[in-house]
């Protein structure tokens, strides 16, 4: 008879009745229980008909169970080169663990050609900066704020006992007029005034006491906005707000009459901090990474920005104010990008949530 390869996989050892250590192995889980140590039981696999026979089994010997990958023939058999007794050449001993230190990492930005390094105060290395009069000022130049009188046709007249309200000259509303008057359409644009005064005073570092606001129209009007105003959200009820302020000279709160927006008189330098670093943003210089060049400036003064708030025109404006002129992109970005661009890099500067 011919029997198939055999294959054999260890078992866990079990005490056999007469208190001898067997050890079983079987390949197949589905494998037959093991008769009793002293019967041998052989199938014959022609005839079918299965023979017993009863030998003698020394105990002190391990068992083990081998059978055929069909499972048609198994016996028990006894390992002659098993033995508990033999021992193993012993393990070469593992060699000894010495600590090393693991070398400095320096990190560095892939926008950033020098390692990035925490800003170095100005001041003493003794001293902490003195962030007291940290702040920034934002000033709208060349704003587009003008009033004009129109009748109830909604035609530009005189002001006159016939004329019916005054609002602010808008491209939208005043196309005709502007034509009539000989004047670029890109010149009546208050709307962008509108969208930088509500990115400034929605931003973080307003809700933080930390931004003053101040417009300077194209008419040489001087404008104070106090942090705490609500500016309309819809361009109508702001321009009406604008005609009630240009008439009134201030605008006061409804209810502990807090002066909201008033116009204020004098160059625009005597109303700035004497040690403040005034910047005027421009498209036509070198752009920089905002971020390192906020870090270089000292922490203890407070930074005056001034953002163009006209859609054309020249941006030679505050020449004589200046200390400097700044580009933080090489994209042309609109007014309130550039408002909220300045309002974030300072949050972030200065831990503002």
């Amino acid at each position: 008879m011919v029997f198939s390869p055999m294959i054999i996989s260890p078992r866990p050892r079990r005490l056999s009745e007469s208190g001898s250590t067997h050890t079983l192995r079987t390949m197949h889980p589905q494998s037959p229980r093991v008769p009793a140590s002293n019967t041998r039981i052989r199938p014959n696999s022609v005839s079918g008909v299965t023979r017993t026979r009863t030998s003698p089994v020394d105990p002190s010997r391990p068992i083990f169970q081998m059978h055929s990958r069909d499972n048609s023939d198994w016996y028990l058999f006894h390992d002659e080169d098993m033995s508990e007794e033999s021992s193993a050449p012993p393990s070469p001993p593992l060699p000894e663990l010495t600590y090393q230190p693991a070398p400095a990492v320096t990190i560095v930005h892939a926008h950033d050609s020098q390692p990035c390094d925490l800003p170095v105060p100005l001041q003493d290395a003794g001293k902490m900066p003195d962030i007291s009069n940290r702040r920034l000022i934002v000033v709208l130049e060349r704003a587009s704020l003008e009033p004009c009188w129109v009748d109830t046709t909604g035609h530009h007249t005189a002001r006159t006992q016939t004329a019916s309200k005054c609002t602010l000259l808008n491209c939208d509303e005043h196309q005709k007029l502007l034509m009539r008057m000989g004047r670029e359409i890109s010149e009546a644009r208050p709307d962008i005034t509108h969208q930088c005064l509500l990115t400034l005073l929605d931003s973080p570092l307003n809700k933080a006491g930390l931004l003053q606001i101040y417009i300077h129209t194209s008419q040489r009007i001087l404008i104070e906005v106090h942090p705490d105003v609500r500016i309309p959200r819809t361009f109508k009820r702001f321009s009406g707000l604008i005609v009630q302020l240009l008439q009134r000279g201030a605008i006061l709160g409804a209810s502990d009459s807090k002066v909201l927006l008033r116009i204020i008189n004098g160059p625009l330098d005597a109303h700035l901090p004497h040690d403040a670093i005034k910047i005027a943003l421009t498209g036509n210089a070198a752009p920089r990474r905002l971020q390192p060049y906020l870090r270089s400036l000292a922490p203890s003064r407070p930074i005056a920005i001034f953002v163009g708030a006209m859609a054309r025109g020249p941006d030679n404006f505050a020449e004589h104010i200046v200390d400097g002129r700044l580009s933080i992109s090489e994209h042309a970005l609109s007014a309130s990008v550039v408002c909220g661009k300045f309002c974030c890099a300072l949050e972030d500067l200065w831990d503002i949530v």
